[in-house]
């Protein structure tokens, strides 16, 4: 069968999604002819909701969160285009059977616009979705009108099965991991398979992106960069995070599964021989879920034979002296650590992250020992959340000695208990979900103990406040106001922050301005 897949992407920031590239790959293997429509590139004036939507690497860079980076001659501008003429031109060349979407909550209102235009240029034509919404919102997918299919699970052995069935242009509805509509029904089959032995999946295959998406951008520097997941699964719970929901969904996907050292080594080779990396980016949800065992294995694999430079997210607990002197050797130069937030009570009770203060200065401890590149995640923005729990953050990570303090704005995305407890509360309208209007920089949630607008001042502020001596903080805290004293205040002091470099260093307490 001839299968169009889309990426619906709407940041053209070098991220490559893992599930869809093995699904094509394990689709192509399986005989069949496959394409990719990627919107990474493309500006859609024809889609305008999508201008409300900021990419993360401009975001960061805005915050201090990340450094400046000279882009020219890498063209990673969008283009601005109709997307449906982009698509239709599309379907006309290639003639597909079926559409394959796979789509974050973010990316649901361009993939709706782009499931319609399918289905106006030739009905016949079976549109599936899969990805993260699929688990966040079954209901609310399978009811849109221009969808026929619903993927709920791992799609590698599930949709090439799918295709078969239809392939043979018998009974497709009765396929397990789909819900499917046919002749006016919904057929609502058991959840697809979990695939235990990723050692069974193919290499994955990039040919299909633009090469531009193969550049990401790290530390003021530009890398061709591969993005790779050790591992696959989660058992934590947190309320913001829509694992919890996939957990809920199919018992399997708690279970953690890992590629063996032989093989992960083996495809991290060919993707660097093949597309010339220098860069990986490894997308575990939690990296150092795996054995001390396992990971000194690996380290000593991986920088004997793969030697480029990685980062990897890791939640704090599973951060050990072991560990950290493994990924020094293996070459590892930033952790991102899941702090979420410094106030431990609102961690425990709102986030659902039961992981004490002592346990994430003790990881950074760790991690600072063997000079990686340390980097706290902290989220703002929950519901009743007070202004002293922001000051809690602050004092954490001052302490920890964070080199990059990462702080954004809580997203109560559709399916997660934060989503169900902020509208429960009166605190977060769904309906601006229709639209693409996530932006890291502004609340989200409504919060009657402060305002957007001192929230905001909060958030641009917080890492002068982590990275200046406390004697200038009475000054700083000027700047958390948006008026003509405050933008004075905060363009000195981010001057100061990018000339010293604060991206990484911190300034030594008898530092004074001159």
């Amino acid at each position: 069968m001839k299968v169009l897949f889309i990426f619906p992407n709407i940041d053209c920031g070098g991220y490559k999604p893992v599930g869809l590239t093995t699904v094509m790959t394990s689709s192509q293997q399986a005989g069949h002819e496959i394409r990719l429509f990627d919107t990474s590139f493309i500006e859609p004036y024809d889609f305008t909701s999508e201008s409300d939507y900021r990419g993360g690497s401009a975001a960061g860079e805005e915050i201090l969160n990340f450094a400046p980076v000279n882009l020219n001659g890498y063209n990673l501008h969008k283009e601005h285009t109709s997307v449906s003429e982009a698509l239709t031109e599309q379907l006309r060349d290639f003639a597909p059977d079926v559409i394959g979407i796979s789509a974050l909550s973010l990316e649901w209102p361009l993939c709706i616009h782009l499931m319609k235009t399918v289905k106006e240029y030739d009905p016949s034509i079976l549109t599936v979705l899969g990805g993260v919404h699929a688990y966040a919102d079954p209901e609310g997918s399978i009811a849109e009108e221009s969808l026929d299919i619903l993927c709920i699970g791992e799609g590698e052995e599930a949709f090439p099965e799918l295709l078969q069935n239809i392939a043979a242009g018998g009974d497709y509805q009765d396929t397990a991991g789909f819900w499917i509509k046919r002749n006016g029904r919904t057929f609502k089959n058991s959840i697809g398979q979990v695939v235990d032995n990723l050692d069974e999946l193919p290499y994955m295959n990039y040919d299909l992106y633009d090469d531009r998406l193969m550049y990401r951008i790290y530390d003021g520097k530009v890398y061709r960069s591969a993005d790779y997941t050790l591992t696959r699964g989660c058992p934590y719970k947190c309320t913001y995070c829509l694992y919890e929901k996939m957990n809920s969904t199919g018992e399997g996907n708690t279970k953690l599964r890992s590629y063996s050292v032989d093989r992960a080594v083996a495809e991290l080779k060919y993707l660097k021989d093949r597309y010339n990396l220098d860069f990986i980016r490894f997308q575990d949800a939690t990296f150092l879920n795996i054995s001390e065992k396992y990971l000194k294995e690996l380290a000593t694999r991986y920088a004997a034979e793969i030697g480029l430079p990685f980062v990897i997210d890791a939640s704090p607990q599973t951060v050990t002296k072991e560990k950290a002197r493994a990924l020094a050797e293996m070459g590892c130069v930033s952790v991102s650590v899941g702090v979420e937030t410094g106030n431990e009570k609102m961690r425990f009770e709102v986030c659902k992250k039961p992981v004490k203060n002592e346990v994430i200065h003790r990881a950074f401890e760790y991690l600072n020992g063997y000079s990686l590149r340390t980097v706290s995640f902290l989220l703002m923005g929950f519901p009743l959340e007070t202004e002293e729990m922001y000051w809690d953050s602050v004092n954490l990570v001052r302490k920890a000695r964070v080199n990059a303090p990462n702080l954004g704005f809580v997203y109560p995305f559709k399916g997660s208990q934060l989503s169900e407890t902020a509208i429960e509360m009166g605190l977060f309208n769904p309906d601006s979900e229709d639209a693409v209007s996530y932006d890291r920089l502004v609340p989200a949630i409504s919060n009657p103990n402060i305002s957007d607008a001192k929230y905001r001042g909060l958030l641009r502020t917080f890492p002068l406040f982590v990275k200046f001596p406390e004697k200038y903080w009475d000054e700083i805290k000027k700047a958390i106001n948006y008026d003509a004293d405050g933008q004075e205040v905060y363009n000195k002091f981010k001057k100061i922050y990018q000339n010293e470099n604060l991206y990484t260093g911190f300034l030594p307490e008898q530092y004074s301005i001159s």
